[in-house]
């Protein structure tokens, strides 16, 4: 029931819902990987790429052969990379900088040497 309701959840784009269902599914079927693949795609939906990664992870402990598993991993670790670029770039162009001489100014200070 829970697993249908989070699928139902993750298809009305209600993450928390959803992951708040498939963590339900995860406590009473530890050992059912779908339960892991579906906190792990609540996960990813909010954006909780690393926690994704290790509910994925968990799943494919328990399913090593499934190629929807995997393909659903290697998706969060991309999107966690892919998030971890874009807040390093962020954070650079919003570190401040210390002012430099603009190239104007450095060749008007080489004049007035060259004329005194």
């Amino acid at each position: 029931m829970f697993s249908n309701r989070c699928l139902c959840w993750l298809r009305m784009r209600e993450g928390q819902r959803a992951l708040s269902d498939a963590q339900r599914c995860r406590r009473l079927m530890p050992g059912w990987c779908k339960a892991w693949y579906l906190e792990g795609t609540a996960l990813s939906f909010m954006e909780d790429y690393q926690g994704a990664a290790d509910a994925f992870m968990e799943a494919l402990r328990l399913d090593p052969e499934s190629d929807e598993i995997k393909r659903a991993l290697g998706e969060a670790m991309e999107s966690k990379r892919s998030s971890i670029r874009s807040e390093d770039m962020v954070n650079s162009l919003m570190t401040p900088r210390k002012p430099m001489m603009s190239e104007h100014a450095d060749r008007e200070s080489g004049w007035r040497h060259w004329w005194i």
